[in-house]
């Protein structure tokens, strides 16, 4: 698991599997599902409020998360769509695998909502429907781990 060890933080450390981009009104969600299953299946996890490096630049935290994780993992909802932050993180993961080959954008619809066509155009995990979570779920994990 990357964390924070003696002031080396994730995000100036060794690359990770999956970098999170999240709205913080989901924050609860994330902290108490979402984490728990990407570290639980071993993968190496950033997320900011672990992760980022205090003092420096909310924008330069997120290049570098960015930068050093394989994946971006999207969790898509109405208020991740109203954040500027979360824009960002995707624009810069778009940036590093413009095709889509390298499948750096990884996206995870929670609730639903009208993503921009640059997202919109990529296939998508869908745990919009509580019954179907777990099995979403473990698709995603799968697909991550590869």
């Amino acid at each position: 698991m990357l964390s924070a060890r003696d002031g080396d933080l994730a995000v100036n450390g060794p690359g990770a599997d999956v970098f999170i981009s999240y709205s913080h009104a989901d924050r609860e969600w994330v902290t108490h599902a979402l984490l728990p299953a990407l570290e639980g299946a071993g993968l190496q996890v950033i997320v900011d409020d672990r992760d980022f490096q205090i003092g420096t630049p909310s924008l330069i935290n997120m290049e570098r998360a960015v930068e050093k994780s394989l994946h971006t993992l999207l969790v898509l909802t109405p208020a991740w769509l109203q954040s500027e932050w979360t824009d960002f993180e995707s624009l810069l993961a778009g940036l590093l695998d413009p095709a889509g080959r390298r499948l750096k954008l990884v996206v995870l619809m929670l609730e639903p909502c009208q993503p921009p066509l640059r997202i919109a155009m990529l296939g998508y995990t869908d745990l919009t429907d509580p019954a179907q979570r777990d099995a979403r779920m473990t698709e995603l994990l799968r697909s991550l781990s590869r």
